[in-house]
């Protein structure tokens, strides 16, 4: 068999990765290359602990829109 690139690729992120908010987002939009079924997403302060977000339907799509829980000032 040939090899075959199976990967994805986040193209962007409403925010944008790395970005310095004023306020938290209530949501995080992401867009990929392709159609992807995203299973599982997580969110991390800083220092490693997770913080629960919403369940949602896995769906085929090339961009998601995550609701977020209100969250205090700090680093993801």
């Amino acid at each position: 068999a040939s090899p075959a690139g199976a990967h994805s690729e986040l193209r962007r992120s409403v925010p944008a990765a790395g970005a310095v908010l004023d306020r938290a987002p209530e949501r995080n939009e992401l867009h990929f290359n392709e159609r992807v079924q995203l299973t599982a997403l997580r969110l991390r302060r800083a220092g490693g602990d997770e913080v629960p977000l919403p369940r949602r339907p896995i769906r085929e799509a090339t961009s998601e829109t995550v609701s977020l829980p209100p969250l205090p000032p700090g680093d993801y």
